[in-house]
């Protein structure tokens, strides 16, 4: 439970996604972009890249971009 304060979603190490959502199918969406996710970094990794992580400044600007992404009006 502490692992989800602050949180919409948490990685169980040889589990799987417990995610929180208003409804079921709110709950199934976050899962489903945890799971994209996580395939992305697998990817880049799989190149050979390094991924690039934001720090918390950059975090913060991205998310209030998308603050209102997907509301309606």
């Amino acid at each position: 439970m502490r692992a989800l304060e602050g949180r919409k979603a948490v990685l169980l190490a040889n589990h799987g996604v417990i995610a929180l959502g208003a409804s079921l199918a709110g709950a199934h969406q976050i899962v489903a972009e945890v799971e994209n996710l996580a395939g992305q970094y697998l990817d880049i990794l799989a190149a050979g890249l390094a991924p690039v992580i934001l720090d918390e400044a950059e975090m913060a600007r991205v998310t209030a971009k998308f603050s209102g992404y997907g509301k309606v009006g």
